[in-house]
């Protein structure tokens, strides 16, 4: 198959790496997943990507939307998941910014 008939989507898996004295140890590995187009249509394209032996996932890309699910190049799957991440690093750096401002109130109420 040529790369005409694949889309590709990066992600990040998180392994337990062993056990330490306060818990599991972590690493993060990333991944290139690579997805066969079933199908083009007007507005997009269907991929798959076989779960099991027997089974088949598909999934509906939108050609023109902002987001998509997954690539027609490696290159474009690459900057979308760096932008995910810049985007979740955000996120959970305000949850952590709004769970520092709760403790601080809380530690100056009086039970």
């Amino acid at each position: 198959m040529c790369d005409s008939e694949k889309a590709y989507r990066y992600e990040d898996v998180i392994h337990a790496s062993g056990w330490e004295e306060y818990g599991y140890t972590h690493y993060v590995q990333v991944y290139l997943r690579v997805y066969t187009i079933l199908k083009h249509t007007p507005k997009g394209f269907w991929i798959t990507h076989q779960v099991r032996i027997g089974d088949r996932w598909k999934r509906f890309v939108l050609s023109d939307a902002r987001r998509k699910f997954a690539y027609l190049t490696k290159e474009e799957a690459l900057e979308s998941f760096k932008k995910r991440k810049e985007r979740q690093i955000s996120l959970l750096k305000t949850k952590l910014k709004h769970a520092e401002n709760a403790l601080r109130q809380a530690g100056g109420m009086i039970s």
